[in-house]
């Protein structure tokens, strides 16, 4: 039995290093509990606090899904973003090409177009190679949870890589359009953790000819 001076308090923790995920999980267990008792509906005080206390964790879940649709939404852009630079490089790369091609070697009209040339000894024509990429790598970046990376050996000459994400491996061919990259590195961020997800890599070479794939790589994100 307590003594007089014995303060006795309820134990409903909520610790206040908690992220707002955990916030919500902690008091969606506690609050069917405290409505649970017999005591609750005779209770006034508490119903107002517990109602108060549910329109708070509500607003909160209202703004961490929002925040995670915005993470999502921000993630799917960065990731056009790269596929659309990788295209404007090499749609520059083509404007080069066709304005050098339209100044056959004559400095004068090369001038002409930008005001200015680059003065370098013209290399030999080596046919563009049309092999796989050399070794050929995909792997989970441990420090950053869903984010995973995908790289091949740099070559010399390289216009840039395809990189090509799917989950099907028997099916790359139905896979989504493949991300083009001015490297030999990708990575792939915020992905559902467990998943298996595949990926293979071509290299784009001078004169934009496309190699063949690499095998095809597969993983769990962790």
């Amino acid at each position: 039995m307590s003594s007089p001076f014995e303060s006795v308090k309820v134990d409903l923790p909520l610790p206040v290093s908690v992220n707002g995920k955990t916030a919500i999980q902690i008091w969606s267990a506690q609050s069917p509990v405290i409505k649970q008792c017999s005591l609750y509906a005779t209770t006034a005080p508490v119903q107002a606090a517990v109602t108060d206390a549910d329109a708070a964790v509500a607003a909160l879940q209202g703004t961490e899904t929002e925040i995670d649709q915005t993470r999502a939404k921000l993630a799917g852009l960065e990731k056009t973003r790269g596929t659309q630079l990788g295209v404007v490089h090499l749609k520059h790369d083509g404007v080069v090409a066709a304005l050098n091609a339209a100044s056959n070697n004559d400095p004068d009209v090369a001038k002409a177009w930008v005001g200015k040339t680059v003065a370098r000894a013209k290399p030999p024509q080596v046919p563009a190679g049309t092999g796989a990429p050399v070794d050929p790598k995909f792997g989970i970046i441990k420090q950053h949870p869903g984010s995973t990376r995908a790289s091949c050996t740099k070559e010399a000459g390289a216009v840039a890589c395809l990189f090509q994400y799917g989950t099907d491996p028997n099916h790359p061919e139905s896979w989504p359009a493949p991300i083009v990259v001015r490297g030999n590195t990708h990575t792939l961020r915020n992905q559902p953790i467990g998943q298996v997800l595949c990926a293979r890599i071509a290299v784009v070479r001078h004169g934009s000819v496309q190699g063949a794939w690499s095998i095809v790589l597969q993983l769990t994100v962790r």
